[in-house]
């Protein structure tokens, strides 16, 4: 995996990831994208929205 100088890495036990400097504020808005997208599921999980009954039964609707 090449790297320059520049490129921020980031690494856990899953991988590494090398993001050049000019896709810094794509990647940085794709990821607080995700994590308001989360959000939004976990307060509906903890508000008894999200249901296992509910997600199989729009699995369901969709023929799946």
């Amino acid at each position: 995996m090449p790297v320059h100088p520049g490129d921020i890495i980031l690494a856990d036990d899953n991988g590494v990831a090398v993001i050049p400097p000019t896709w810094v504020e794509w990647v940085l808005e794709g990821c607080e994208k995700r994590h308001q997208s989360e959000a939004r599921r976990m307060a509906e999980i903890r508000q008894g929205q999200l249901t296992s009954a509910a997600v199989l039964g729009k699995l369901e609707k969709l023929g799946l």
